[in-house]
């Protein structure tokens, strides 16, 4: 379970046809037994099952519907009942019929002075208590009437709660202040803003309260947030700035994180600067929280909701554990552009990020900064010219990048600058080309080297001399080669733009695998992105037409094709439970091989995007 002061990355946006809302000025949200949400507005109730969207509105001469459409509040039980409240009338839903049961409306009050109810409690007994204008009552379960507990002598109820002690602490609108109502004794301690008091109430105008542990947060319609401390009797004031001060809810999520609603948005509270984050409306973000927010809910999946009027709802559905850096330079570990294409982890664990306009990003983690190398055609110990397409950890953890346009580099750490192999026309024995987009390393310690339109390279690096493995020499399947892969059993595997192809330990010639229209054990396709290994020793193959696993035994392939959300593989991973990771040009996928169960991960799940570069996987 996470830290309540720990920042959520919050993605908002409609739920599905929320278009068909019956208004978009949405007053309260609450989630049934059932797993249904419900959604008040000031004209009609809604509930949402996820893809569609049911309505409620009053209907005249029928008691069985809504008593008014004019949403104030709903509330589920511990019953699992709920109980809507309108302005004219409160009632209860059932699920049996599909209709409600109304508890009071303007024909039959049910023994209260006002129906026009405020909110809805239950004390640990689990009765249900409301508060109406200036009265809180108790719901008699077999009179079906209430019962009047407490009346305040000014303002009128706008928020009540139970404490631990079954006393109740009411919030007031109106001038009313804030008040504590001791059940056994009927006696009330009344806290009213004096001006002349440093440690009192901010305001008198309450619009909601909310309890965690010793600590009553308060919000007020015209002074901020409070704080009040009930054990050390001490009040605090946050959000009294010019323009959040107008605050319309207090709010505690299920993992006891504390939110507070204002005009400018909503605000998260962090414990360590004790202060509030918050979250605005950005009209740069479609996943910002939209404007106007009325309030904050969380449903029993954690997902986060918000209240608008005018706007309906927002929702922002739990995170799926991805955590985006890009190059918002606002934020402090960013990068220097948005798009990535190859990562990986030097031996002390920070992050190289290459990008396809000449440049690597270093996250160091440790040091707490970022240091960025980029191309400088005046030094030749600069990065290699070009996009960044591959970063590479030798066994001897030496870092290794290629470029397009650069040849490969290496990382000299002791003297910072980067030493380059470029092509040389007048030297056979030079990389074949400039154009390196994967790097792979044998037992012996040689670099096995992608030179895009040149086949493969393998480089010596004892006697600094690149040997060429083309088409026209070793039967590689085509020059333009995607990837190299060297497996455990010492195969070294190329992924080109027509075919697979394996060159053995030892070997000169590479045998070449292609699809087969008529052969379903052939590959999926003839163009091949990406290659991995899994811990079980396993070849995995990328292609732009699904997924596929080497049969050892059989010598050809078994084919994933179903389930994802795209099947242009470009790039593959396995964990340490052995599911399969695939990022694809429509998000990222995650296969369990073992039951097929495939689960597909896109841009509402905190992606970035849902298109992705060959192999900038790590």
């Amino acid at each position: 379970m996470l830290s309540y002061t720990q920042i959520i990355d919050l993605k908002f946006q409609d739920i599905p046809q929320s278009d068909k809302l019956t208004s978009s000025f949405a007053t309260c949200i609450a989630q049934d037994s059932t797993g249904f949400i419900w959604i008040g507005t000031q004209d009609g109730l809604n509930k949402f099952d996820g893809y569609d969207i049911t309505t409620y509105k009053a209907k005249s001469n029928d008691s069985t519907s809504l008593a008014n459409n004019n949403i104030k509040l709903l509330y589920t039980d511990s019953k699992g009942r709920l109980w809507v409240a309108t302005t004219t009338g409160l009632c209860i839903f059932s699920n049996e019929y599909n209709n409600f049961i109304r508890i009071a409306d303007e024909l039959d009050y049910a023994n209260m002075k006002a129906i026009d109810v405020n909110d809805i409690q239950e004390d640990s007994a689990g009765t249900i208590h409301i508060a109406n204008y200036q009265s809180i009552y108790k719901f008699n379960e077999s009179l079906s009437s209430f019962d009047e507990v407490y009346e305040i002598k000014n303002g009128e109820i706008s928020s009540f709660l139970f404490d631990d002690n079954g006393n109740i602490w009411i919030g007031n609108d109106k001038e009313g202040g804030l008040i504590h109502y001791n059940i056994q004794t009927k006696s009330a301690e009344i806290f009213m803003h004096q001006p002349d008091n440093a440690n009192c109430i901010s305001s008198n105008s309450i619009s909601k309260i909310a309890l965690i542990d010793d600590d009553l947060w308060i919000a007020t319609y015209d002074q901020g947030i409070n704080k009040y401390d009930t054990k050390n009797h001490t009040f605090k004031i946050y959000n009294n700035e010019q323009y959040v001060r107008y605050s319309k809810d207090v709010y505690i999520d299920k993992d006891n994180r504390i939110w507070s609603c204002d005009v400018t948005g909503i605000k998260l509270y962090d414990k360590n600067s004790d202060s509030f984050l918050g979250y605005y409306n950005n009209p740069d973000d479609d996943f910002s929280i939209k404007s106007t927010p009325v309030g904050i809910f969380q449903d029993n999946q954690y997902n986060y909701w918000t209240i608008h009027a005018p706007g309906g709802v927002g929702i922002s559905t739990v995170q799926k554990g991805f955590i985006l850096f890009n190059a918002d330079p606002n934020v402090y570990w960013h990068t220097s552009f948005n798009n990535i294409s190859a990562v990986a982890e030097d031996e002390y664990g920070n992050l190289w990020m290459g990008n396809p306009f000449n440049g690597i990003d270093i996250f160091y983690w440790q040091r707490g900064g970022i240091v960025t190398y980029t191309y400088d055609p005046n030094d030749k110990y600069s990065l290699g010219e070009g996009a960044v397409l591959c970063i590479f950890l030798d066994s001897k953890n030496i870092m290794w990048a290629g470029t397009n346009r650069g040849g490969l580099q290496y990382f000299d750490e002791k003297n910072n600058r980067f030493i380059s192999y470029t092509h040389d026309p007048e030297n056979i024995h030079s990389i074949a080309n400039n154009d390196v987009r994967s790097i792979a390393e044998d037992n012996e310690g040689n670099l096995w080297l992608v030179v895009h339109g040149k086949g493969i390279d393998k480089f010596d690096r004892e006697k600094e001399t690149f040997y060429h493995y083309n088409q026209k020499n070793h039967n590689l399947s085509n020059n333009y080669v995607f990837t190299v892969l060297h497996d455990s059993e010492e195969n070294i595997w190329a992924g080109t733009v027509w075919g697979l192809s394996k060159l053995k330990k030892g070997g000169n010639e590479f045998e070449n695998y292609y699809y087969v229209q008529e052969d379903t054990s052939s590959i999926s396709n003839n163009e091949i992105r990406t290659i991995q290994e899994d811990d079980n020793n396993q070849i995995w193959i990328g292609t732009i037409d699904g997924l596929n696993l080497y049969n050892k035994e059989k010598n050809n392939f078994t084919r994933f094709t179903e389930g994802f959300n795209n099947n242009s593989i470009v790039g593959i991973l396995n964990d340490d439970e052995n599911n399969i990771w695939v990022s694809t040009l429509g998000g990222i996928s995650k296969l369990n091989p073992l039951t097929k169960e495939v689960t597909n991960f896109d841009k509402t799940d905190g992606l970035q995007s849902n298109e992705f570069n060959i192999n900038a996987i790590y």
